[in-house]
């Protein structure tokens, strides 16, 4: 065993410094831990540092996922058109690039769907998808104020925890 000769102050420096290291690493560990998770969830593995990183553009995310066989993704003032947006309701669309530009950026994952694969993904029999009245985002950056605004903009409202909101234009409801 190793003794140190200090008085009582200094070995209380010295321990709250350990301390504080040993905190910072921790911290940083479950910083790290959760951006992987969240970018396996998204299918971004090996790119998970994007979503660390909002000075990133969200050209540069774009490129990174264009190995798809699937439509490239159609990137444009901070939002990630991973769906058709040519069939999305204007005011939609409005909300959407509103979040982005205040808020973070956004991803768009599902807009217009044919009547068999909103009924493969269990969506309602008359759901506002079918006729591009109807968004499936995600938000990264101030989820809490996006979601006080698509609340208040949206018809249809549904926050389903993590960025991941459903908006439509029909009557004001949420679920």
């Amino acid at each position: 065993m190793l003794l140190i000769r200090c008085n009582k102050q200094t070995f209380i420096k010295k321990i709250f410094i350990i301390c504080v290291i040993t905190l910072s690493t921790v911290i940083l560990q479950i910083a790290s831990h959760v951006r992987a998770h969240e970018s396996l969830r998204w299918g971004e593995s090996e790119h998970f540092h994007n979503l660390a990183n909002p000075q990133q553009s969200a050209k540069e995310m774009g490129a990174l996922r264009s190995n798809s066989k699937k439509e490239r993704n159609n990137v444009s003032n901070g939002v990630i058109w991973a769906a058709k947006s040519s069939c999305l309701n204007k005011k939609l669309k409005n909300a959407i690039y509103h979040v982005a530009q205040y808020w973070g950026r956004v991803r768009v994952n599902s807009t217009c769907r044919s009547r068999k694969h909103n009924q493969r993904v269990g969506g309602a029999k008359y759901s506002y998808h079918l006729t591009g009245k109807a968004a499936d985002i995600r938000v990264w950056g101030d989820v809490r104020s996006a979601a006080r605004y698509l609340r208040r903009t949206a018809g249809g409202y549904k926050h389903y925890g993590g960025g991941l909101f459903h908006i439509d234009i029909g009557p004001r409801r949420s679920w």
